[in-house]
């Protein structure tokens, strides 16, 4: 791996860090335990914030675990990304960070990181095979903070965010829950929202469950009130973490989901094992549904 760094070597610990994880929702989550990890091996005199973008910046800011929570806008468009990247700058330069976690290591967050000038940074390898968990766990040893360890002690700042809207759907407040959560923000790696509605209609159809009206109205949530389904995930993030909770997430051409063994355990594979129900979107993208 290259992991191209300079380790913060003074033996008092940093006054503030920022860590730069930009895109996209799964990849800003999956470094959160390993974010947590280093706030736990900081004294809580040391600030941790975080640089995100505004599609991605819900869970990391319904968490207690940064300082501040920093959001570029600018959607898809390259020059207005940039643009308000240097809008941005002023008001990280007055944060004077010590140390910059660059998770991302792109145009953006290189600016970011050249412009802020820290005595202590470190690269994200992108490249590595490496999976991307261990390069995030490695990119902030490599910052010389200590060794880095996963913590998943994630507390929410509101414990019942997201529980509303399911109340509002029919939820009883006890029956197991299933998630569908599309993958990818382009139209080209996920169904529309109507064939996540037909796909759980088949679902219920083939294999009903107490939890039938739960994914039902879950998944109809958005079909019928529209709003931006990236605007429930950190809601859905509270559901998952609060209650028995099933996520079921889209791959490029099939769907997988995984009964959890574990209160805690969400799956996010696609293969093939006896508790797996998988779709494939093969026919006219009408979701067709194959129980094992």
């Amino acid at each position: 791996m290259n992991i191209p760094a300079r380790p913060w070597t003074r033996q008092q610990p940093p006054r503030r860090i920022l860590a730069i994880r930009l895109q996209a929702m799964g990849d800003v989550v999956i470094t959160l335990p390993y974010l947590r990890g280093l706030r736990e091996s900081l004294p809580p005199s040391t600030e941790l914030d975080l640089l995100t973008r505004e599609e991605t910046k819900g869970i990391p800011g319904s968490i207690h675990l940064f300082d501040n929570v920093y959001a570029l806008g600018g959607g898809r468009d390259h020059k207005k990304i940039m643009l308000h990247t240097l809008m941005m700058l002023p008001r990280l330069l007055l944060r004077r960070y010590d140390v910059i976690l660059d998770l991302q290591n792109n145009i953006y967050s290189d600016i970011v990181r050249k412009t802020l000038r820290p005595k202590g940074w470190a690269l994200y390898d992108r490249y590595s095979p490496v999976s991307a968990a261990e390069r995030y766990r490695l990119t902030i040893e490599a910052a010389g903070l200590g060794p880095n360890q996963a913590s998943h002690s994630l507390q929410l700042k509101d414990a019942t965010q997201g529980l509303g809207l399911l109340y509002d759907k029919g939820w009883n407040g006890a029956d197991d829950l299933v998630a569908l959560n599309p993958a990818g923000a382009f139209i080209t790696r996920n169904w529309d929202i109507k064939n996540y509605a037909a796909f759980a209609r088949l679902w219920l159809l083939q294999r009903p469950r107490p939890t039938g009206e739960v994914a039902r109205g879950i998944v109809r949530a958005p079909v019928e009130d529209a709003p931006p389904l990236a605007l429930l995930l950190d809601d859905l993030a509270a559901v998952l973490r609060a209650r028995h909770a099933h996520l079921l997430e889209d791959r490029p051409g099939a769907l997988a989901l995984r009964v959890p063994r574990t209160r805690q355990e969400l799956s996010t594979s696609i293969d093939l094992e006896p508790d797996y129900v998988i779709a494939t979107p093969l026919y006219n993208d009408v979701p067709h549904l194959v129980l094992p």
